[in-house]
């Protein structure tokens, strides 16, 4: 249209009377464009946000883990680690630091290699064979078998390699945070015994159903609405009083499919219940209750996919022995790998070129308007000052 016009206008000044409405146009359509290119650098920042703060998955994330959403990137682990106060007491233990873990290199490990010897360094402790206890800055951590750790004893494992001083090759994984090495350390081991200087109490646990006394139920199966009761007992076996002991359990397993009803004075920390210290005579045993009710209906969770112990329809407690009881089967679990099944992907580069030629495509059009709009006025200025000579 400006082309049409210019070339008549020589030949019809009348049609002078048409630019204010052609620039009018044009105003309307640059405020449109200014609208539009203002989006696409909202969207511009935005792209830039997600590409340096990547979003982690939540609803997968397991207690045991020892960095709580995993990590994604060596430079990624580095920072969570220089967060994380009690990480960088666990990394210090081996002689390792934060600034190791942004250094290292990726690799792919199996949880049955090295003939199923590898153990992982865990948050919470699952009673199972092979299992050991080890403090470390004031915390209570567990080794046991890796293949175990994960429930699936082929399975793939993206992690960091290090070499730890004193204890040779040491893998961290991506999706946990738990290290992994080639055996238990000789430091791994139960932090007290039952007779001696450093005597502890026999730890165990009895779970029941409220509605039948003395009904073990170890084993079995809880149905919604039930009411089931664990039963934490320490006996002091030594021949000394063990004094300030407060019996402590961590239910995390357990509080994702039931409601708290009766701690019987016990206080949760997070998942970590724990009632009032109190001293232990030789030959005497301490009894705590706490009390749940089954959720209705049982909740349909996705499993872990840095543990498969979690969120398994099996509510886990180990305190000496372990009290497992099973939900109903009738949920079919699976395990959350990825969000964006069956939608086209496009990487985050993709994203950003397209992003940004979008952004040259509308700037340009946008400045191409404000030329013409310029022009038009030059135009109307020296064909009026020509005509009225």
């Amino acid at each position: 249209m400006f082309k049409k016009l210019l070339s008549n206008l020589s030949f019809n000044p009348s049609m002078l009377e048409g630019i204010p409405d052609y620039h009018s146009l044009l105003k309307n359509e640059r405020i449109v464009r200014r609208y539009g290119l203002g989006i696409l650098f909202a969207v511009l920042v935005l792209e830039l946000f997600i590409i340096m703060s990547p979003a982690k998955a939540s609803v997968t994330t397991s207690p045991n883990n020892l960095l709580a959403n995993g990590f994604s990137s060596p430079a990624n682990a580095g920072s969570d680690c220089s967060n994380n106060t009690a990480y960088t007491q666990v990394l210090a233990y081996f002689n390792l630091n934060c600034a190791d873990l942004a250094q290292a290199p990726t690799v792919t490990i199996k949880a049955n290699a090295d003939n199923k010897q590898l153990v992982s360094l865990n948050r919470m402790a699952y009673g199972q064979n092979g299992e050991t206890s080890i403090a470390i800055g004031g915390q209570i951590y567990y080794f046991r078998p890796l293949v175990s750790g994960n429930g699936i004893a082929a399975l793939s494992l993206k992690a960091l390699a290090l070499n730890a001083p004193q204890y040779g090759k040491l893998y961290v994984l991506y999706n946990s945070g738990n290290l992994v090495l080639a055996s238990t350390p000789n430091t791994a081991s139960t932090l007290c015994s039952l007779t001696g200087a450093n005597a502890c109490p026999k730890q165990s646990i009895f779970v029941r159903d409220a509605s039948i006394a003395n009904n073990n139920i170890n084993g079995g199966i809880v149905r919604p609405n039930n009411l089931i009761v664990y039963t934490l007992a320490a006996t002091n076996l030594s021949a000394k009083p063990i004094e300030n002991y407060a019996i402590q359990a961590n239910f995390s397993d357990v509080l994702n499919y039931v409601n708290l009803v009766n701690t019987y004075g016990g206080i949760f920390k997070g998942s970590e219940l724990t009632w009032q210290a109190q001293t232990i005579n030789p030959g005497q045993t301490v009894v705590e209750n706490v009390v749940f009710a089954v959720d209705n209906p049982i909740p349909n969770l996705v499993l872990s996919a840095s543990d498969t112990n979690y969120n398994n329809l099996k509510l886990v407690v180990a305190y000496g022995n372990v009290a497992t009881v099973n939900l109903p089967t009738t949920i079919v679990k699976y395990i959350e790998l990825k969000v964006n099944n069956g939608l086209p992907y496009a990487g985050q580069l993709i994203s950003l070129i397209i992003l940004v030629l979008l952004i040259l495509f509308a700037t340009y059009f946008l400045l191409h308007n404000s030329l013409i709009n310029k022009e038009l006025k030059c135009l109307k200025h020296d064909y009026l000052k020509n005509y009225k000579r």
